[in-house]
C-alpha cells in the first residue's frame, strides 16, 4: 500500500493553522509534521465521575478530517503536568508543541480511527503552554467571563442517544420533566439551579432542534465495552447533531447533555471545564445531582472534597460537587462556600478579610437565608480569607439545613471551614478543613507564611429575628519563628479512637459527629457510631463506595484489589504536603 499525506486541520478557532502528517506502516497511522510554524490545539480538563473515585483527563480539541476530536494528551510527565497545570485555563489557554502523533492503538478494533474513536494524541515535554490574550485579563475582566457561564438565560439541548443493539436511556418526556420541569416536576435542573441562583440563573429548553429540549439520535453503530465511556458514541452523536443544526454548536446551545445508552464502558457522567458538553451513562441521566454536578464543571467548578486519603475527592458531602445520588429529585442542596463565592450568586454578601491586617468579627447566615437578608447590612454569607503565598484561601460559611439547602447531607448547621486552590483564572479543588458547633475554634498556623497564627472561633449559634445566625471572630496571634522557621505539627489534634476521659470542656453528652478537624488530619471528620453498630462483620461491607467506607476509616478501609470495604483498618502513613495545617479546639453546643 503505497503511503499518502492526510491533512490535518488543529482547531485554533484564531489561527486556523494547517498540520500535515506523513502516513506510514507503524503503530500509528500518523507521524512527522511540516508546512507549518504553528502547532496549537485548544486545551481542555475534562472530569469523569466513574463510579470508584474521579479521573482528571488534559485533553486536545482539534480537527480530524473534518471532525471536531478532543483527544486525551499522552507523553507529558507528572513533572510536566505539576509545573503547568496552574497555569492553563480549560477552554482558553492553548498546547504548542514541537511534534503531535496521533495514536491510533487507542481506537476500538474493526472501525474507522478517524470516524468516532481516536482517543489519545502523543506530544511531548517540550510542549509549552500558550496564552491567548484574553486570558491575560484583569480581575473585573474575569468576572465578566465567569458570569457569562453561570448567570443569565442559558439554552440547552438534551441528546436521547441510541444504538442497533441498545436503546435510549429513559423516555424524551420523562427526560424532558427531569430537567425543564416541563411536565410539572418540581424539582428538576432548572428550578434548582434557579433557586440556588436566587432567579439568576435560567436553564431553559432549545427550540433549535427536538421537542421540549429533547432531541432523539440513533445510530447505525453497536456499542462496545472497548469504548472508554462511550466516547465513540458521543463523537457520533455530535457529528449528526452538526449536520442538522451547522458545525458551530456553541452558536445554537449553552448546554448539551448527552445521555450514553448501557453496553460501553459504565461510568456515572463527566464534563468538560468551561464549556456546554455533559455526558451521562444510561440510568444516571436521571439523577439530579448528577446533572447539577456536571453542569457545575461545565461553569468552571472542580470537586470538592474532604481529608487526605488517596481517593476523598468527592468527600465533602455538604454540596453538589462531592458526592452525587442516583435520585431523580434530590437530594435538595446547592454548592459548598467555596464554589457558591466562586460561582458568585450571593456576592452582595461576600467579605474578604486580610487577618494579618485586622481582626474581624461578624455574623454569618446560609445560603438558604440569603433572600431575607439583602438588606441588611449586619449579615454576611461567605467570608474569604485569601492566602496567595500558599495558592489558596480559607472560606467560612455557616452550612444551613433549610429551605434550599435543606438535603445538605454534612455539616448542616455548622459553621464550615473549607479551603481552596486557586490557578491561573479559575478556582481549584477544594477541601473541607473543619465543622464547627458554637464555641469551636479553628487554629490556622503561620498564615500565608507570615508567621503568624490565625484563629478563627464561632462565638455562638443561635436564631435570631428567625434566622440561623453564626457569630465568628478571626483573630491573628503573634508567634516567633526565629529559632524554628517550620510550623510546628499540631499539639491537640482529634483522636484516633474515642477516649475514656471527658473533653477538657465536658458536654452534656457524646458528640454526634466530630465538630471540627484539624488541616490534613486523616482522622478527622469521621461519623461517631455506638460500638455496637460495628459489631456485624458486614459493617463496613455496606459501604459501596471509595467516599463512603473513607468516611468509616476509624475501622474500614478501602481494597482495591477486591473493590469493597473491609473491616480491618490498616493506618495509612500520613501526606506531608500540606505544610500549613491547623489546630482546632471545640466543644459541643
Amino acid at each position: 500500500m503505497n503511503n499518502f499525506d492526510i491533512a490535518i486541520f488543529v482547531c485554533l478557532l484564531c489561527y486556523g493553522s494547517v498540520i500535515g502528517f506523513e502516513h506510514e506502516h507503524s503503530s500509528t497511522y500518523f507521524r512527522g509534521l511540516k508546512n507549518t510554524n504553528e502547532r496549537r490545539c485548544r486545551l481542555y480538563w475534562l472530569y469523569t465521575e466513574t463510579g470508584h473515585g474521579d479521573e482528571e483527563t488534559l485533553e486536545c480539541e482539534i480537527l480530524l478530517k473534518g471532525r471536531v476530536r478532543r483527544l486525551e494528551l499522552q507523553g507529558l510527565s507528572e513533572e510536566w503536568l505539576a509545573k503547568n497545570k496552574g497555569n492553563i485555563v480549560s477552554s482558553e489557554s492553548e498546547l504548542e508543541a514541537p511534534k503531535m502523533e496521533i495514536d491510533t492503538n487507542s481506537t476500538i478494533e474493526g472501525r474507522d480511527p478517524f470516524a468516532f474513536n481516536v482517543q489519545n494524541l502523543i506530544v511531548s515535554d517540550d510542549s509549552i503552554v500558550v496564552q491567548r490574550s484574553e486570558v491575560h485579563e484583569e480581575e473585573e475582566r474575569y468576572q465578566r467571563r465567569l458570569e457569562s457561564r453561570t448567570m443569565g438565560k442559558k439554552e440547552a439541548i438534551v441528546l436521547r442517544v441510541g444504538t442497533t443493539d441498545s436503546k435510549p436511556p429513559l423516555d424524551a418526556k420523562e427526560l424532558s420533566n427531569q430537567v425543564f420541569g416541563t411536565y410539572i416536576d418540581s424539582q428538576n435542573v432548572q428550578s434548582r439551579m434557579d433557586a440556588c441562583s436566587y432567579g439568576q440563573l435560567n436553564i431553559s429548553p432549545s427550540n433549535a432542534i427536538g421537542i421540549d429540549g429533547v432531541y432523539d439520535i440513533n445510530l447505525d453503530l453497536t456499542t462496545s465495552e472497548n469504548d472508554k465511556y462511550g466516547r465513540a458514541v458521543v463523537n457520533a452523536a455530535l457529528d449528526q447533531l452538526r449536520t442538522q443544526v451547522g458545525d458551530d454548536l456553541t452558536k445554537k446551545f449553552d448546554h448539551i447533555m448527552i445521555c450514553v445508552p448501557s453496553g460501553v464502558k459504565p461510568f456515572i457522567g463527566y464534563a468538560w471545564r468551561n464549556d456546554f458538553l455533559s455526558v451521562y451513562y444510561d440510568s444516571w441521566c436521571g439523577s439530579l445531582t448528577t446533572k447539577m454536578h456536571e453542569i457545575g464543571h461545565n461553569m468552571g467548578l472542580i470537586h470538592s472534597g474532604e481529608g487526605d486519603c488517596p481517593r476523598c475527592g468527592h468527600a465533602d458531602y455538604s454540596g453538589l460537587m462531592g458526592q452525587v445520588y442516583p435520585e431523580a429529585d434530590g437530594p435538595i442542596m446547592c454548592f459548598n462556600g467555596p464554589k457558591s463565592w466562586q460561582l458568585g450568586w450571593y456576592k452582595a454578601k461576600h467579605v474578604s478579610v486580610n487577618p494579618l491586617e485586622q481582626d474581624w468579627e461578624g455574623q454569618i447566615v446560609g445560603i438558604a437565608d440569603y433572600g431575607a437578608i439583602l438588606n441588611s447590612p449586619n449579615y454576611h454569607v461567605i467570608v474569604e480569607l485569601p492566602s496567595p503565598k500558599r495558592n489558596l484561601a480559607y472560606y467560612i460559611s455557616l452550612n444551613r439545613k433549610a429551605g434550599i439547602n435543606s438535603d445538605t447531607k454534612e455539616g448542616g448547621d455548622q459553621v464550615m471551614i473549607t479551603t481552596q486552590f486557586t490557578q491561573k483564572g479559575d478556582g481549584g479543588a477544594s477541601n473541607l478543613e473543619a465543622k464547627l458547633n458554637s464555641n469551636g475554634e479553628y487554629y490556622i498556623t503561620d498564615f500565608d507564611k507570615s508567621g503568624q497564627n490565625v484563629m478563627i472561633t464561632v462565638n455562638s449559634i443561635s436564631m435570631t429575628d428567625s434566622l440561623l445566625v453564626a457569630d465568628v471572630s478571626i483573630v491573628r496571634q503573634r508567634v516567633s519563628l526565629e529559632l524554628d522557621p517550620q510550623p510546628k505539627p499540631p499539639t491537640h489534634r482529634p483522636t484516633s479512637r474515642p477516649t475514656s476521659r471527658p473533653t477538657p470542656r465536658p458536654t452534656s453528652r457524646p458528640t454526634a459527629s466530630p465538630v471540627g478537624k484539624s488541616s490534613g488530619d486523616m482522622f478527622s471528620g469521621l461519623r461517631i457510631k455506638p460500638d455496637a453498630a460495628y459489631s456485624s462483620p458486614s459493617y463496613c461491607e455496606s459501604f459501596g463506595s471509595v467516599a463512603e467506607c473513607s468516611k468509616e476509616r476509624r475501622r474500614c478501609i478501602w481494597d482495591d484489589k477486591k473493590d469493597s470495604c473491609l473491616k480491618k483498618f490498616k493506618r495509612v502513613k500520613k501526606s506531608k504536603s500540606r505544610k500549613n495545617a491547623g489546630r482546632i479546639r471545640s466543644a459541643k453546643r
